[in-house]
């Protein structure tokens, strides 16, 4: 069984998502939609997150959350204790 480890990722809004796992990633995408909060129709909230092994994945992640209609999009690096 492979080793785990635990990887992180900051949002430029300062979020921060965590993620234990043997498998390599190198970015996140998450998507924001609004209208789930029939008080505060304007709160956005995550909608859409993606971890992805590779840049072009990536890519079709973020044309994916764009397809879905997501309003914001961000992308973080994976801060991995392994990366070469």
């Amino acid at each position: 069984m492979a080793k785990t480890r635990k990887l992180t990722a900051t949002f430029e809004n300062g979020a921060e998502v965590t993620r234990k796992t043997a498998r390599t990633y190198t970015h996140v995408v998450k998507g924001y939609c609004k209208g789930f909060y029939p008080d505060e129709p304007n709160k956005e909230r995550c909608c859409f997150e993606a971890w992805c092994g590779r840049p072009d994945l990536m890519q079709k992640q973020v044309e994916q959350a764009k397809r879905q209609g997501m309003k914001r999009i961000l992308i973080a690096e994976v801060n991995d204790p392994w990366a070469e």
